[in-house]
């Protein structure tokens, strides 16, 4: 499936998966085989140095988009915004989770890059950010979606359990992209957490690409 090639913050904008099919709107629950990831700079009982336990989706608490990609197309002119929408929280357990830090794997670095929590409300057929060029502000004031700004993700207490029917509600982490010509690839990313007094980092393998002169060119391929 190619990029996305115009604003649009509607579930399935431009997505490009690898490895499974996903689905939910509170909260994606994916299908399929568990996916193995490296951990890099962990302990022989896969935990980090600083003794989190490392999981994959499915595999913890926390479960977040499964695993694949999508791309947007660069405008004409630059620097431009990238807004994704594709980090929703869910708890597997039913038991509280606390996000306290979310970073990124960058294949091409950006301007700039931050994170804001989003409330969506369904809204004209669809719930929350899918992929869009231009700041969520800007997204809002246009119609395309409606919801709450809730800030910063470190402190985001998750309650909604996976799978469970949410009313056309749920709560997402965007991540907001400033891009010049060379554009922007995440390769991957990571959120450290705790849940029941224990404390976790959930690996995610979701590539996110604003497309430029030096980002991936199948992802970022018009044909």
């Amino acid at each position: 499936m190619t990029p996305t090639d115009a604003p649009r913050a509607r579930w399935g904008a431009g997505l490009w998966r690898r490895r499974r099919t996903c689905s939910g709107a509170g909260g994606v629950v994916c299908a399929a085989v568990a996916l193995l990831l490296v951990c890099s700079g962990c302990t022989d009982d896969g935990r980090t140095a600083d003794g989190r336990i490392v999981h994959g989706e499915l595999d913890g608490p926390l479960v977040v988009a499964g695993a694949g990609g999508n791309s947007i197309y660069a405008p004409k002119k630059t620097p431009w915004v990238a807004t994704f929408g594709w980090t929703t929280p869910c708890t597997s357990t039913g038991s509280p989770i606390t996000i306290e830090r979310m970073r990124y794997r960058f294949k091409v670095e950006p301007l700039s890059v931050r994170q804001v929590v989003f409330a969506a409300r369904r809204w004209r057929g669809g719930t929350g950010f899918g992929s869009s060029k231009g700041t969520p502000r800007e997204a809002i004031r246009a119609g395309e979606v409606r919801g709450t700004f809730l800030g910063k993700p470190e402190g985001l207490v998750v309650t909604n359990r996976c799978g469970k029917d949410t009313a056309g509600k749920h709560v997402q982490i965007l991540t907001v992209l400033e891009v010049g010509a060379r554009g922007a690839e995440i390769a991957d990313y990571t959120i450290d957490y705790t849940s029941e007094g224990k404390r976790y980092r959930l690996e995610v393998d979701w590539q996110l690409v604003a497309c430029g002169t030096e980002t991936d060119r199948e992802m970022c391929s018009r044909k």
